[in-house]
């Protein structure tokens, strides 16, 4: 079963299941759309805590620097 098969089970409006389909698609290859950098950046929050790379400030900087975008991504990073 596909993404779309299982996303058309809830109903959601056309749009909304476009935009999901095209982020589950890209990822984690591009950043293209605003909702694509939120789900890229939710995924470096989980890596940087699970990775330990938290605990490098150092090295926590850049990675933040090079990879968000976000002002929420950057603050909870």
């Amino acid at each position: 079963m596909t993404a779309e098969e299982i996303l058309k089970k809830l109903n959601l409006q056309r749009p909304i299941l476009n935009q999901i389909c095209d982020i589950i698609g890209h990822h984690p290859r591009e950043k293209e759309t605003p909702y694509f950098q939120i789900l890229y950046e939710a995924d470096w929050l989980v890596n940087l805590e699970e990775g330990g790379l938290a605990k490098d400030q150092e090295k926590l900087k850049e990675i933040v620097e090079k990879e968000f975008k976000t002002v929420t991504g950057k603050k909870l990073a």
